[in-house]
């Protein structure tokens, strides 16, 4: 009888044992999957948070492209006299950009420097003349482009870079022999009329490497940004943020008074 009331007592706390077991799991499963719940809604707030900050990069992208295009087209109308040749000033570089391994971007803010030595007639070939020196000295473009501006405007010799680099005795220039501006120009530009410098083609064949090839790229989507601002985009946005300036004018009285 003893055994039998033990068996009883033992059982009643087992069950009661697996109970509370039970209702615990249930708990931890509960959590569970409101814990599994707080990470999904995590991860989405997360995800919806970085395609706003995606959206917004790219959209910033999109301006900056129109903004820098815009300043550059002012540079170039002033530099040749009207907008007109500004515009095929600019024209000209972006084509010199999709055959070269250089991109858009730093052909386009050496070109100011450029056509300050160089008519717009001449300016085809004097960005091949600063791509090939670029591409076979791994210079920058535009460290290229300022010493050749120095060097057309000053005389070999100015374009210290060139005598450091030993560029200036590659095109031939003679040490101690004083150049002129003029001399130095046609020295130059006749060398690759003729193809007779060694670094005449190094763009081209810089072109045709994977680092060109990725450069192209780049200079498809920039020309892309470029076309898509140009469709009245950037307008609209300059003309919302004339009518905000005008509003802040406009208030300026109340607006120092929030302000304090």
């Amino acid at each position: 009888m003893a055994s039998t009331k033990i068996d009883i007592i033992a059982k009643n706390k087992a069950s009661a044992a697996l109970g509370k077991v039970n209702r615990d799991v249930k708990k931890i499963s509960t959590s569970s999957n409101k814990l599994n719940s707080s990470f999904t809604k995590m991860r989405s707030l997360a995800l919806g948070v970085g395609a706003a900050l995606g959206g917004i990069t790219l959209a910033k992208g999109f301006l900056d492209t129109a903004k820098q295009f815009e300043q550059l087209g002012i540079q170039l109308k002033f530099i040749t006299g009207n907008a007109k040749d500004g515009a095929k000033a600019l024209k000209i570089v972006e084509d010199a950009a999709k055959r070269s391994a250089f991109s858009l971007e730093s052909m386009a803010q050496a070109t100011p420097l450029l056509l300050t030595v160089s008519t717009i007639e001449q300016l085809n070939d004097t960005l091949d003349i600063t791509g090939d020196i670029a591409a076979a000295t791994g210079l920058s473009f535009e460290e290229v482009a300022g010493q050749l501006q120095r060097a057309f405007s000053g005389g070999i010799a100015a374009a210290d870079i060139f005598r450091e680099k030993g560029i200036k005795a590659m095109l031939g220039f003679e040490e101690g022999v004083q150049y002129s501006a003029d001399e130095t120009e046609r020295i130059i530009r006749d060398l690759w009329e003729n193809s007779r410098s060694v670094y005449v083609g190094a763009m081209e064949a810089m072109s045709k490497t994977w680092t060109g090839q990725v450069s192209m790229m780049g200079d498809a989507w920039l020309d892309f940004k470029k076309v898509a601002m140009e469709e009245g985009v950037f307008d609209v946005l300059k003309e919302q943020l004339g009518d905000i300036q005008t509003f802040v004018d406009d208030n300026k009285t109340a607006i120092d008074d929030f302000a304090r």
